[in-house]
């Protein structure tokens, strides 16, 4: 398991894109799971199977299941 808080945002969007796309190849190479706090959902939607919204004291708001493959569109 890979956790990562935030590990992207406060670089440049050039960088950030790099980054993206090797923590897609990092995931398919290990098969890890990874558990990334993110508060831009197109970066979560880009990166994840499934997205979990958390509210005030953890408690789950809902869930989605991405079921598109890699490589997504950034659109």
């Amino acid at each position: 398991v890979i956790l990562m808080d935030e590990p992207l945002g406060a670089l440049d969007a050039f960088t950030r894109y790099k980054l993206q796309d090797q923590l897609v190849q990092l995931k398919h190479k290990t098969e890890s799971t990874i558990i990334l706090v993110t508060h831009d959902i197109d970066e979560a939607i880009y990166l994840s199977d499934r997205i979990v919204l958390l509210g005030e004291g953890c408690n789950i708001i809902s869930q989605y299941e991405i079921t598109a493959s890699h490589p997504r569109s950034r659109n």
